[in-house]
């Protein structure tokens, strides 16, 4: 995602859709911190979606973060939501 082609900012642009989806539907299902953990995946993503670029190495490293970071939380929701029997 650190290119500059077109398909490079395909990818960062259904990306940055996708994970505002997840976003916007989080507190609405019962994920509120899985909503939250994909924001903030979302604005490491926000600077090259709106230049229409390939992520920087900073961005690169800062959206891996993101991400394990919201599988983790996402992981324990639904958990939870198991255990609760929901």
């Amino acid at each position: 995602m650190s290119r500059a082609d077109g398909s490079v900012i395909k990818y960062v642009s259904d990306s940055y859709r996708h994970l505002h989806s997840i976003y916007g539907v989080g507190a609405t299902v019962g994920f509120a911190a899985t909503g939250l953990a994909a924001h903030a995946a979302e604005t490491a993503l926000m600077q090259a979606y709106l230049e229409k670029r390939g992520l920087t190495g900073t961005e690169v490293e800062s959206l891996k973060r993101a991400l394990v970071r919201l599988r983790e939380v996402a992981a324990s929701e639904l958990r939870s939501m198991y255990q609760r029997g929901s």
